[in-house]
């Protein structure tokens, strides 16, 4: 369950547009923006990559049914 919180990173990351809606600095003539939304592209994969084993590896245990009253 812990490893699902860094999920989080990304989402709250990308929810804060003050922080990336500009056009400077560029980098290689590109704006801000862009990198930044590519960033977070790839920072958005290695994560699900790192936590979707680690989840895999510790099913979910079904409840038992319950008893009728």
């Amino acid at each position: 369950m812990r490893w699902r919180l860094l999920l989080v990173i990304p989402l709250v990351g990308i929810l804060i547009g003050p922080l990336y809606a500009r056009h400077y600095p560029a980098f290689l003539g590109v704006a801000f923006f862009y990198w930044y939304e590519l960033t977070c592209m790839v920072v958005s994969a290695a994560i699900t990559m790192l936590v979707f084993p680690s989840e895999r590896s510790h099913p979910v245990r079904s409840r038992p049914a319950r008893a009728a009253e």
